[in-house]
């Protein structure tokens, strides 16, 4: 298993490049994607990174690097933010 500090470093190194990329466009672009992990934590009552785990199992997530990227930096601001909803 995977040093958890290592684990919580990656998730916001592609949180911060994720950011860089969309720039102001970032809060309209991730927000989906939280909304997806949430209803994920929701449905199968678990926690943000358990939620990521299962949909990175979907084949709409193992084709495209940008949604994995999204995906995992939605999880991110879930972790670090109660509510979730990015202001620019």
């Amino acid at each position: 298993m995977q040093n958890p500090i290592r684990a919580a470093v990656k998730l916001e190194d592609t949180r911060n490049t994720i950011k860089k990329f969309f720039a102001e466009k970032y809060s309209e672009s991730v927000n989906p994607y939280i909304d997806n992990v949430k209803a994920i934590m929701e449905k199968e009552k678990v926690q943000a990174i358990p939620a990521l785990l299962k949909i990175s199992k979907m084949k709409h997530y193992q084709d495209d690097g940008m949604v994995q990227a999204l995906y995992v930096s939605a999880t991110y601001e879930i972790i670090v933010n109660e509510k979730a909803e990015i202001k620019s």
